[in-house]
């Protein structure tokens, strides 16, 4: 199922915690998918546009898939409100930057894990709060 012109569902349903524990990541009821139309919509395509490519790096959470990575119960993936993404074309930093100059969102996050991987978390909601954090020190900064 297109969600825009350049995203597909089966983008946000896929997972690799998910296949290697075996987890079901099915997308179920409108409320989801509407919501993952909607920031593909408003954040995600305006975004691929404007950049070129934009990859999802964790999407959609089943409840049993949110638990499985360590998120916290009220996550907006869980309910298709949020995205983890990257591009190529960008370093993590600067497309949070990026992002926060040009997109009206409920958060952005700057985010790095443990084993240096490093992602930009994006929700929309329909009452935005504009929280924005970069949650560890860039190389490129001093």
């Amino acid at each position: 199922m297109r969600l825009s012109k350049n995203f597909e569902l089966s983008e946000f349903r896929r997972s690799a915690t998910a296949i290697e524990k075996g987890i079901d990541n099915t997308i179920k009821g409108s409320y989801s998918i509407n919501n993952l139309k909607n920031l593909c919509e408003n954040i995600l395509q305006p975004l691929r546009d404007e950049i070129g490519r934009v990859d999802i790096t964790s999407g959609y959470r089943s409840k049993e898939l949110n638990e499985a990575v360590g998120g916290v119960w009220n996550s907006m993936h869980r309910f298709g409100l949020a995205a983890d993404i990257t591009s190529p074309s960008m370093a993590t930093y600067d497309l949070y930057k990026f992002m926060k100059s040009n997109f009206d969102f409920d958060q952005l996050i700057a985010e790095k894990n443990d084993n240096g991987d490093e992602w930009v978390h994006v929700s929309l909601y329909p009452e935005n709060r504009s929280e924005s954090l970069c949650d560890y020190i860039p190389d490129s900064v001093d």
